[in-house]
C-alpha cells in the first residue's frame, strides 16, 4: 500500500480474477431485468399522471429516470458482454468512447 509520505509515481493496480468477474456477471444478469422493469414503470407513471406532469420537480426526476433507462439499455448489456467473454468487441475507437 502506498503511504501519503511516499513520493513515488507508482499506482495501485486493481487485479481482477475470473472469479470476481463471474460474481459481477451473475449480479448484473440477476438484477438487470428488475431494474429495467422498475425504471420503465416509474417513467410510465410519471408521464401518465397529469398532476405529476404539471409539477416542475417531477420533470427533473423524469429526466434523470430517462437518462438512467438509456444507460441501462445501452451500457449495461455491453458490460455484461465484456464480463462474459473478457474481451471488448468490437475493438474500435467509437466503441470505447461510448
Amino acid at each position: 500500500m502506498i503511504s501519503s509520505q511516499d513520493n513515488s509515481t507508482e499506482t495501485l493496480h486493481a487485479f481482477e480474477t475470473q472469479w470476481t468477474r463471474n460474481i459481477k456477471f451473475d449480479l448484473l444478469v440477476a438484477l438487470e431485468p428488475a431494474t429495467l422493469i422498475c425504471n420503465c414503470a416509474l417513467v410510465y407513471f410519471l408521464i401518465a399522471d397529469q398532476n405529476l406532469r404539471q409539477t416542475l420537480d417531477y420533470h427533473t426526476l423524469l429526466g434523470l429516470l430517462i437518462v438512467n433507462l438509456v444507460t441501462n439499455l445501452i451500457e449495461l448489456p455491453r458490460i455484461i458482454h465484456y464480463l462474459r467473454i473478457s474481451i471488448v468487441t468490437p475493438q474500435t475507437d467509437l466503441n470505447c468512447n461510448i
